[in-house]
């Protein structure tokens, strides 16, 4: 949960370290199970918040699994089905990983749409027993970095295009449906800062394997120690921050100056 820019890609590479867990790269699984809710649909939208890639990146890698799949209307377990197979399917499309009778705990990386008050009901509705980590960057990082990505990527998200003040306001809301999130729902939310996961690696990381049970493994300890920058938020400090109450208001609750 949270926004992207936020430290989400270096986060899911040290979950992946652990070899009883997996979490998928935006793979959209979720938005594309909500939108076949009812009937596998002709063709898919992508989430107004995001770009299309992982979405249509998923429908082809796993085609041959929604075309097998039955109606999901009114059927939580087939739902679970077609995520635990989609996800099991991509795991054995990325890295060599361990067998997958090994795996405890498996998830997706999409920090905006899996804290957006639309998709809360039917994730709980049908994964009742999930657990969400909730990231959280200071936003002159994450704003600089989204429009230095727009000049750079070939395809981002359309919001990041508008003016910073628009984005710094998404931002903000955003971050807004996680603690409406941690207010309303049953399934237990875990928040970490970026900033605390580069200046005390080891410390934060293993409150985020003890979250889900697990101990840190020593390959995500050697990689902590090796290769995590303690201060990625430098190279934006001279970007300017545009006024926002409603921003002002979460920096001042994550103690961002």
């Amino acid at each position: 949960m949270g926004n992207k820019r936020s430290g989400t890609s270096l986060l899911v590479r040290l979950l992946n370290l652990h070899p009883e867990m997996f979490a998928s790269h935006e793979s959209d699984i979720l938005w594309i199970l909500y939108q076949a809710r009812n009937e596998w649909p002709r063709r898919y939208q992508c989430y107004p918040w995001d770009g299309p890639l992982g979405m249509n990146k998923t429908l082809q890698d796993c085609a041959h699994i929604f075309n097998s799949s039955p109606s999901l209307a009114n059927d939580g377990k087939a739902i679970f089905n077609t995520f635990c197979r989609v996800e099991e399917h991509l795991r054995r499309l990325a890295a060599p990983t361990p067998p997958a009778s090994s795996i405890k705990w498996v998830g997706d990386k999409k920090p905006v749409q899996q804290s957006d008050p639309e998709l809360r009901p039917f994730i709980e509705e049908h994964f009742p027993d999930a657990r969400y980590l909730h990231i959280v960057r200071h936003p002159r990082a994450v704003i600089a970095s989204k429009l230095e990505a727009v000049k750079t990527w070939p395809v981002v998200p359309e919001f990041w295009k508008k003016r910073p003040e628009f984005v710094l306001d998404r931002w903000a809301l955003h971050e807004d449906w996680v603690l409406q999130a941690k207010a309303t729902m049953k399934s237990p939310i875990h928040t970490l800062r970026f900033e605390d996961l580069c200046s005390k690696p080891i410390e934060t990381m293993e409150g985020v394997f003890a979250f889900f049970g697990l101990n840190l493994p020593g390959e995500a300890a050697n990689f902590l120690v090796r290769d995590v920058k303690p201060d990625p938020n430098k190279k934006y400090d001279s970007f300017l921050l545009p006024h926002s109450n409603h921003a002002r208001r979460i920096m001042e609750l994550y103690q961002y100056s």
